[in-house]
């Protein structure tokens, strides 16, 4: 019985690398087209050209993240949990999900093209990229289907086409900006044009891996969306928090140069293969930790996920030994003073990787509130730290602010998770259920 035992876990283990693996190289492949967009722009276009293209970009990312921020996890947590004892729970929660972040999605679009003008003013200081802001909002929407895509196939646990479907965005993208090279019309506008067709035309093709049938019968269950709203409630705050990067690369754009604003969007995009890894694991570990159900199982994952901080810290710091020489390689001598900001980002996205598969117990336990907060003030200790730095160390000090906020909040949050574990146990529901 108890070899048994030993080779279930086994395999589970297993089959729980297999799934992290398969996501992360997708994800990978993924973020490797990124890089070459990156690394294309970066050399094609002026350092003062990639600034002004940054910011634009950053509205269409903000819209995304906004979305998936405050919409996503409620839906998640309830699809996960009921997803193999009542399924018809579970595709509920996805078509609920579903509506409501095409019709924030579209709201979204309608007021940024509204006042696109008014951004581009505010932002670049000009009304001549007005139009270019319009694509991005306009863009929100079908970016947001295609990552409803990805979650209704995370939900499902359909790694192998998740890890499909990942490719498609990026890959979009690098195809229509080749072309566009190719043919000589490379500018700024025409990679915005660029970005707003593949988020189109990576909307449809995510499309034909999922039966739209679930998604829309008549009528909503209001029991499941009270359900997902207890937690989504709390991600509004959450929300705030999580837009730091591209708050950074806004605050930049307004407070110093343009060329701040490219190097501090550079390195922040060399470092998405770690944050790409983060993606993969929180991918592939939600749909489970969402099902815990007692402190003890809570303990037992943050104590696996801790045994891997000192491997990862030692990777981070044999990175930064050689970015003098990989940073301007990669992007090109103009971005050579970019390195200290990319190993600042560096051990920020390592803390990143770190930590959110631990913190995503506080679901399981009912306690996204505490998530919410605890990402509010991170982004007012951001918001306050760049007010202070980025005038007179730009995109470095910009870097510090998100690394300083970051450790302090997660400090915090991972002495909230022990004291709440120690409660649970104190009060002898161990063995009872997580949310006791």
């Amino acid at each position: 019985m108890g070899g048994r035992v030993f080779h279930l876990s086994r395999r589970l283990r297993s089959s729980r690398f297999g799934a992290t693996a398969t996501v992360f190289m997708g994800n990978s492949l993924s973020a490797g087209m990124g890089f070459l967009i990156l690394a294309f722009l970066a050399r094609t276009l002026k350092p003062s050209e990639f600034g002004t293209l940054s910011p634009i970009v950053a509205v269409l990312d903000t819209g995304q993240l906004l979305i998936d921020s405050v919409l996503t996890l409620g839906m998640l947590h309830v699809a996960s949990k009921y997803a193999v004892q009542a399924p018809q729970v579970s595709n509920m929660a996805l078509k609920i999900g579903l509506w409501t972040r095409l019709a924030v999605g579209l709201a979204i679009g309608l007021v940024g093209v509204i006042a696109s003008r008014w951004i581009s003013v505010f932002l670049l200081e000009t009304p001549d990229w007005s139009g270019e802001i319009m694509l991005m909002f306009v863009a929100i929407a079908p970016i947001s289907t295609y990552t409803f895509v990805t979650f209704v196939l995370q939900t499902r646990e359909r790694f192998v086409t998740l890890a499909i479907v990942s490719l498609c965005k990026n890959g979009f993208r690098l195809v229509l900006i080749g072309g566009i090279f190719l043919l000589g019309l490379l500018s700024v506008t025409s990679v915005v044009w660029s970005y707003a067709a593949a988020a189109i035309a990576a909307a449809a093709f995510g499309l034909f891996f999922v039966r739209a049938g679930p998604f829309l019968t008549p009528g909503i269950d209001r029991s499941i969306l009270k359900e997902i709203f207890s937690v989504n409630k709390w991600m509004v705050l959450a929300a705030i928090g999580i837009l730091g990067a591209r708050i950074d690369i806004l605050m930049l754009t307004r407070i110093s140069t343009s060329v701040q604003v490219a190097w501090y969007t550079a390195a922040f995009q060399l470092c998405m293969v770690f944050g790409i890894l983060s993606q993969a694991l929180v991918t592939t570990l939600f749909p489970r930790t969402s099902k815990l159900s007692s402190a003890q199982e809570v303990r037992r994952h943050v104590l696996t996920c801790l045994k891997y901080a000192p491997f990862v810290l030692a990777a981070g710091a044999a990175v930064t030994l050689v970015s003098p020489w990989i940073v301007p390689l990669l992007l090109g001598k103009a971005y050579a003073a970019t390195t200290g900001v990319f190993n600042i980002l560096l051990f920020s996205s390592l803390v990143t990787l770190l930590m959110n598969p631990i913190l995503l117990v506080f679901f399981p336990m009912n306690w996204s509130s505490m998530f919410g907060m605890a990402s509010l003030l991170q982004l007012l200790l951001r918001i306050a730290l760049n007010l202070l730095l980025i005038a007179p160390y730009g995109a470095m000090g910009a870097g510090v602010a998100d690394l300083a906020s970051k450790i302090l909040i997660t400090a915090g949050m991972l002495c909230a998770v022990a004291w709440r574990m120690r409660r649970m146990e104190r009060e002898g529901i161990a063995g009872g259920t997580v949310a006791g």
